[in-house]
């Protein structure tokens, strides 16, 4: 989920429970100011503590999910998921019939590269 979608789910929240946002200030040590921040989707100017103890007022879990080159950040953190997925590898390549490859991934911060094409014809 991006801030601004946060802040709007925020406010949805906020709004759905009757609270204002000086009740929910008060009630995660914040200022207003620090509310409205959060609601306009500022998450960046803000701690991440402070961040998820106004949502976890309101109910919200927030989620911080680090992400690096598809699943390669898995698999460096993980040498059990590494090793698994060699295993699985090795084993595959030996049925008969079968082409088994290691997939790589080709995308650049999360985007997929563009491919030039040709028109038809």
């Amino acid at each position: 989920m991006d801030a601004r979608r946060l802040g709007a789910l925020v406010r949805a929240v906020l709004i759905r429970s009757g609270l204002r946002q000086q009740d929910l200030g008060e009630a995660a040590g914040v200022s207003r100011t620090l509310v409205s921040k959060l609601e306009l989707g500022r998450v960046a100017e803000m701690q991440i503590g402070t961040v998820d103890r106004i949502a976890a007022i309101l109910g919200i879990w927030v989620d911080l999910t680090g992400r690096w080159r598809g699943g390669e950040g898995d698999r460096l953190l993980s040498r059990r998921h590494s090793l698994l997925a060699d295993d699985v590898l090795r084993f595959l390549q030996t049925v008969p019939g079968w082409v088994v490859e290691s997939e790589v991934s080709s995308s650049i911060y999360g985007r997929l590269p563009t491919v030039p094409t040709r028109p038809f014809g």
